[in-house]
């Protein structure tokens, strides 16, 4: 058997082959349907929440949607501008806490070097 070395460009390249083919893999699975408006049961698919928070989202305002008789629509366009809005407040509440940590180990690293 012959032995091969693995450089760091080949596992850089590995690894983004890797997400490719993640990435396409997760694209197909969470797709939006090519509708332009999208039933509820389908809307809580693809945002993996219950009823009663499609039914909160809703009521206070975050999902607009259309009703015809007794279905609801929920437009894509929509859809999309909510995980949108969700991911930066998720991005946001890492920054924040991230900032958080700085402070306080450095009012550590303060105290460290009074005493």
């Amino acid at each position: 058997m012959t032995e091969k070395l693995v450089t760091m460009a080949d596992l850089e390249a590995f690894g983004i082959r890797l997400l490719e083919r993640v990435s396409v893999l997760f694209d197909k699975k969470l797709a939006l349907p090519k509708e332009r408006w999208i039933k509820s049961h389908d809307v809580r698919r693809l945002l993996m929440i219950s009823p009663n928070t499609l039914n909160a989202y809703r009521l206070n305002g975050t999902l607009p949607y259309t009703r015809v008789g007794s279905i609801y629509y929920y437009d894509a366009e929509d859809i999309i501008r909510l995980l949108n809005e969700k991911k930066k407040s998720v991005m946001n509440d890492n920054i924040q806490r991230r900032q958080e940590e700085l402070r306080i180990t450095q009012l550590e690293n303060k105290i460290g070097q009074t005493w």
